[in-house]
C-alpha cells in the first residue's frame, strides 16, 4: 500500500517562507509520497518559485 498525502492551492510567495516546514517535517511518518497540486504561489513569479 502506498499512502499519499496531498495538498494544494498553498499560495507561496515572499513572507511565506518556511510555512510548511513543520508539515513537512513529519511527513515521512504519514506518507509515502506528497502530491502538491493547484496554485503554488501567488503568481508566478521567479521569486514565488524560490520560495517553494
Amino acid at each position: 500500500m502506498i499512502r499519499v498525502a496531498a495538498v494544494g492551492d498553498i499560495h507561496l510567495g515572499p513572507g511565506s517562507e518556511g510555512r510548511l516546514r513543520p508539515a513537512f517535517a513529519t511527513l515521512g511518518e504519514c506518507a509515502d509520497l506528497l502530491l502538491l497540486a493547484g496554485d503554488l504561489t501567488r503568481h508566478g513569479t521567479a521569486q514565488e518559485a524560490r520560495v517553494v
